[in-house]
């Protein structure tokens, strides 16, 4: 007699070596950073996820239709332009056959990778023949790693895990003695502490949210890991060299301990960053370990129910003729030495001239969720703050539930209405949706999670005797 139909996962995973040539600017800072050494490699990894129906007959496992489909890339990027990602999307679907809106682009934010976005500051005037090749061929390879890793599909296990770090990062806002948000400085030398909410300036997310993949012999395919960090860490071969950050080198001890690729999903981190600064690989390797000792004892499944949304949400666009140009002035004078903070204010007041002429009434933004189980990991396409995607955890009806940011897209920062009221540099001319942009931000996607109806989806009654351990 044969029992009911359920699904199974399948999955794959492949990478692809992105390094740039020494000489392309690096991203992630108002000033050109031409590479002048690399440290690490530069790499992307994709990680193909399917499900079908198949029949359960005493472990007799009859495949048969594939139901969902999703490619997930990682990548030691500061961010995909929502342009280039179009691109990306639409190759890998040429290549695979897998929907373009199945595709999703999970940039670390590494701000000592190389630059790919043209339109960011003024480096699209003084962007090489070099990098606009590097630009280009980026689809091709992005697509062959999808490929490869779609080749490698096979029946998987799968099971969530969760640990906790709260040392390696922290709130970057705080009220500084002058009366201003903290952009950069020495914490100890600003920190007005009598108007400081908490030691840590506000809120982190420590959550360490992984997913571990493998298949039905054990042997490892791959690991997602989740933590709201931004990876500026930096090497202490200094500003100007390659590296794949405190990510490159967690992913790397990930993958030394557990086997398989470790892809890394950025959470809610547009106001948090590392603690400490030129230390990447401790900091990577810290992370590693808290992903390692969550994978202890996970139980994993072979069964498996997968759905993917996206949807479009039109917001209001900044009203530019209402900033105060003197925020630009307030931020700057935080920096350095007066070469820097001359640079900033140039690029800053060039942008918000830019931004007035262009007068944009909305910005449409793409959201979307993976539902995997009782396991959902939300889609926002730019800098996300901390409390934000705290609040869609909070409120989520998934027994678990992953925030990744700067999925297929760069917005520009997401800041809650209460630090559009406090200023600082994450409002500025780099937030450009309105304020109370971040709440309808979380309402939506609290809306495509209902509609995924997670109610639906139940754990098979028949789970192999005593679970299964990939690792």
């Amino acid at each position: 007699m044969r029992a009911a139909s359920v699904s199974q996962l399948y999955a794959g995973a492949a990478r692809a070596d992105i390094t740039p040539e020494l000489g392309h600017n690096l991203a992630g800072w108002v000033q050109a950073r031409p590479a002048t050494r690399r440290v690490t490699p530069i790499l992307a990894r994709a990680l193909a996820l399917a499900t079908d129906d198949v029949v359960d007959d005493a472990d007799e496992y009859i495949r048969g239709y594939i139901h969902e489909q999703a490619i997930l890339i990682s990548c030691d990027l500061l961010w995909v332009p929502g342009p280039l990602s179009k691109r990306v999307r639409e190759a890998v679907q040429e290549c695979c056959g897998v929907p373009a809106q199945h595709v999703f682009v999970f940039p670390s934010h590494n701000h000592y990778g190389p630059n790919v976005d043209p339109a960011i500051w003024s480096y699209a005037e003084a962007q090489t023949p070099q990098e606009m090749a590097y630009i280009e061929a980026l689809p091709e390879q992005f697509a062959a790693a999808a490929r490869a890793a779609l080749d490698d599909l096979r029946p998987a296990h799968w099971g969530i895990g969760t640990d906790e770090e709260d040392a390696i990062c922290h709130n970057s806002r705080f009220w500084r003695k002058d009366g201003t948000i903290n952009w950069v400085g020495e914490r100890s030398a600003h920190w007005a502490s009598d108007r400081a909410p908490s030691v840590n300036g506000g809120p982190i997310d420590p959550q360490v949210g992984l997913v571990l993949i493998s298949d039905e012999r054990g042997a490892p395919i791959a690991t997602l890991y989740n933590y709201a960090c931004h990876a500026n860490c930096a090497e202490e071969a200094g500003f100007s060299a390659i590296s794949w950050d405190w990510v490159g080198y967690a992913s790397q001890a990930i993958e030394e301990a557990l086997g398989g690729e470790a892809l890394f999903l950025l959470g809610a981190c547009g106001n948090v960053h590392p603690v400490r600064e030129g230390v990447a690989q401790e900091m990577g390797r810290r992370m590693g370990d808290r992903v390692v000792r969550a994978a202890q004892g996970i139980k994993t499944t072979r069964r498996a129910s997968m759905t993917v949304s996206q949807r479009e949400i039109v917001l209001p666009a900044r009203d530019f003729g209402a900033f105060d140009p003197r925020q630009i002035e307030a931020i700057c004078s935080q920096l350095w030495n007066e070469e820097v903070r001359s640079i900033a204010r140039g690029v800053f007041l060039d942008e918000l001239q830019a931004l007035r002429a262009a007068g944009h009434s909305q910005t449409v933004a793409q959201i979307g969720a993976i539902r995997l189980g009782d396991l959902a990991v939300v889609c926002i396409p730019g800098e996300f703050f901390v409390e934000l995607g705290l609040e869609i955890k909070r409120r989520s009806p998934f027994a678990h539930t992953f925030v990744a940011t700067l999925v297929n897209d760069a917005i520009g920062y997401i800041p809650t209405r209460k630090a559009y009221e406090e200023g600082g540099y994450q409002t500025t001319t780099v937030a450009r949706i309105a304020p109370g942009g971040g709440e309808r931000i979380v309402e939506e996607s609290l809306a495509l999670l209902e509609a995924l109806n997670p109610a639906a989806w139940e754990p098979p009654p028949h789970e192999p005797p005593s679970g299964h351990n990939g690792w």
